[in-house]
C-alpha cells in the first residue's frame, strides 16, 4: 500500500501538466519517433546509441504506444504524445516496483525490512530526480526492473520456481532497454544454473513444480529474443552489422 500511495502521489503531481505541449528533443525525440513506429507495428530494435548501434529491443516502445492508444486524446495537447509516454512508464515502474516488493516478501523479508527497502528505493531514486519514475530514457527504464530481477533471481535460486516468469520478463525488459545490461544478465543467469545445480545436490528438484513456470519463462525469453534476431536476419545484418 505504501508503494501504491507513493506512486499515486507522483502521478497526481504530473496531472496538472498533461494538457500542455512538450517539445521533444535529443534522445527523447528519437524515442518518440520509435514509439510512433511501434504504433504501426514497424519497429524491431531498441533506442539508438551514440556508439553507433541500437539497443536490442523495442518492448518499451510497444508498451508506450499501447498506453498512448488507450488514453483519451482529449486529455492531452494536440499532436503531443510525451505525457502519455510518461504515464506509460509510470505504470510500468509502479507494477514492477510492486512486483519487486512482492518478491521481497516471498524471499522472506519481514514487514520492517520491506519498508526499509521501500524507503531506500524512494531515497536513492528521488536523489536522481523524481522525473526518473516517468522517464522513457533507456538507462532509467532498467532501474526498478533490475531490482525485480535480482529478487526473482534469489527466489528462483532458493527453489521458488514460480519466480521464473517474472525473472524472464524482467530480463527481457532490461535487455531490450539497454545493451550494457548484458554484462550483468548473462553472468546472473549462469549463476542461477549453478544455484540449481547446488540445490539438486542437496535435494531432488520437484519437476512438477518447475515444469509450468519454466515453460512460461522460456516462452517469454524466446518471444523477447525473437524480435532483435528477426530484425538482424531480415535487414542485412541489421543491428548486429551496425
Amino acid at each position: 500500500m505504501a508503494w501504491g500511495l507513493f506512486m499515486l502521489g507522483l502521478l497526481f503531481s504530473l496531472l496538472p501538466h498533461v494538457g500542455g505541449s512538450y517539445e521533444e528533443m535529443g534522445d527523447i525525440a528519437l524515442i518518440a519517433r520509435q514509439n510512433a513506429l511501434a504504433s504501426d507495428f514497424d519497429v524491431l530494435r531498441g533506442a539508438y546509441s551514440r556508439l553507433g548501434f541500437f539497443h536490442p529491443g523495442p518492448i518499451s516502445f510497444y508498451w508506450m504506444a499501447l498506453v498512448d492508444w488507450l488514453l483519451p486524446n482529449s486529455w492531452f495537447a494536440e499532436y503531443s504524445h510525451y505525457y502519455p509516454y510518461c504515464m506509460a512508464i509510470w505504470l510500468a515502474n509502479a507494477l514492477m516496483g510492486l512486483g519487486a516488493l512482492g518478491a521481497a516478501r516471498r524471499v522472506g523479508l519481514s514487514l520492517l525490512n520491506r519498508l526499509l527497502l521501500l524507503s531506500l528505493i524512494v531515497f536513492f531514486l528521488w536523489h536522481l530526480g523524481g522525473h526518473l519514475f516517468f522517464s522513457p530514457w533507456g538507462p532509467h527504464l532498467t532501474i526498478l526492473p533490475m531490482l525485480w530481477f535480482c529478487l526473482n533471481l534469489i527466489r528462483a535460486g532458493e527453489g521458488d520456481f514460480s519466480a521464473l516468469p517474472g525473472l524472464a520478463f524482467a530480463s527481457i525488459w532490461i535487455l531490450h532497454s539497454h545493451a550494457g545490461s548484458l554484462i550483468y544478465l548473462g553472468p546472473s543467469l549462469l549463476y542461477l544454473l549453478f544455484l540449481w545445480y547446488r540445490l539438486s545436490r542437496e535435494r531432488p528438484l520437484n519437476r512438477a513444480s518447475i515444469q509450468i513456470p519454466f515453460l512460461l519463462g522460456m516462452a517469454i525469453l524466446l518471444l523477447g529474443l525473437s524480435l532483435p534476431i528477426y530484425e538482424a536476419l531480415t535487414n542485412e545484418g541489421g543491428n548486429i552489422a551496425a
